[in-house]
């Protein structure tokens, strides 16, 4: 009993936050509220709808908080039909799962027949997909703990038996020159290379075949691709080997189970951060106009939201900046938050529901969102539709 009256003051209590917010931006006037309506959707999720101006100009912000502390709710990065190579809508994604509430993910390459994610990506403790470039995430650990900054995740492979490590140049992309790759069930049921490089095949853990080109990913293991300088690597790998790969993080990084790498950070420390690490990540549009905007944040006591902006609709929300929106966020008592991929993706859904008006006229598919899901909910078709934990 004592656990639901706290879980309920923590609702009271966002909705509070939230409110005292709205005041202090009306007196800023760079964001001017004028009406908010709000209502909860489910025990610990409470959904806001924020009506107001920017420099005269109309904008509408929708804010989902989230009580993530409570044991019946928990956050999950969502993949567009399971794999990482495909693209759906926020919506369809949402209504697989049975997510309670959905927004898109991170940035992704919109080249046709590659539309990968930018960063890195982990699901439930898997590590999904991984790139250098240097941009902000947001991730959950396995206690609960929200993290905001950068995990700067360096993959490697680990050959048990000689104690031998070697970094891995990426995951479920396309293999460049001189490059190893992981590719894993996510990334489909071969890994389309051509015949130049080597592939160790890897089912549960253990080395099973060498092969040249395309080869075939066991449903419970992975194919490393090598090619030119890497095929070194081959000499110290025989068939039955134990062969592990695995991520290194910083310290504050540890433990976290899921990751979604978006930018900018838009908040630090309560502090607006978007004017330097709109630079530092190299995301010049926000900077520069106001476009439609999604952002996950934090504001404490186990608290996440969810922040989507509507805009490039001149007579209903024209959008804001980076800057903007991370004034906002500040001025609502958000101490952490990064932005997500933006403009016509930015799409969220309450209960299988569109809330937002997406700025293309419907929703754009995406390649990945975030989703919060009831633990008690997972049935037989959420398991389905989440591929089993293995490495």
């Amino acid at each position: 009993m004592k656990r639901f009256l706290r879980f309920c003051n923590l609702i009271i209590l966002t909705a509070a936050i939230l409110s005292a917010g709205m005041a202090r931006i009306a007196e800023c006037g760079q964001v001017l509220i004028t009406t908010r309506w709000a209502k909860e959707v489910h025990p610990g999720i409470i959904y806001h709808h924020y009506k107001g101006h920017v420099d005269g100009l109309p904008v509408h912000i929708y804010i989902t908080s989230i009580a993530l502390a409570r044991p019946d709710l928990m956050m999950y990065p969502i993949l567009a039909y399971g794999r990482i190579d495909r693209l759906e809508t926020v919506e369809s994604m949402a209504r697989r799962y049975s997510a309670l509430v959905a927004v898109n993910g991170s940035f992704f390459n919109r080249k046709k027949g590659a539309p990968f994610p930018v960063g890195f990506l982990m699901v439930g403790g898997r590590p999904i997909y991984f790139s250098h470039g240097q941009r902000s995430a947001f991730g959950v650990t396995g206690a609960g703990d929200i993290i905001f900054g950068y995990p700067q995740a360096k993959g490697a492979v680990y050959v048990e038996s000689s104690g031998l490590n070697f970094p891995l140049s990426g995951m479920n992309r396309p293999r460049k020159e001189d490059e190893a790759v992981i590719y894993t069930p996510e990334y489909g049921d071969r890994t389309r290379t051509n015949n130049y490089g080597l592939e160790v095949i890897v089912d549960r853990n253990r080395i099973v075949e060498f092969r040249h080109g395309n080869s075939a990913i066991p449903p419970t293991g992975y194919v490393l691709s090598l090619h030119g300088r890497t095929k070194e690597y081959a000499k110290h790998f025989i068939k039955g080997d134990a062969l592990q790969y695995y991520f290194a993080v910083n310290d504050r990084w540890l433990g976290v189970e899921s990751v979604v790498t978006g930018g900018p950070l838009l908040v630090q420390n309560g502090k607006v951060a978007s004017e330097w690490t709109s630079q530092a990540e190299k995301l010049k549009r926000g900077s520069r106009q106001r476009i439609p905007q999604t952002a996950v944040g934090s504001i404490g006591y186990g608290h996440l939201l969810f922040v989507v902006v509507d805009g490039r609709q001149r007579r209903y929300s024209v959008g804001l900046t980076y800057s903007e929106l991370a004034d906002f966020l500040v001025r609502l008592g958000v101490v952490e938050a990064v932005g997500m991929d933006d403009g016509g993706s930015s799409t969220m859904v309450i209960k299988g529901k569109v809330v937002n008006r997406p700025s293309d006229g419907s929703p754009r598919m995406v390649n990945n969102g975030l989703s919060i899901l009831a633990k008690p909910l997972m049935s037989s078709s959420f398991q389905e539709n989440t591929v089993e934990s293995r490495r």
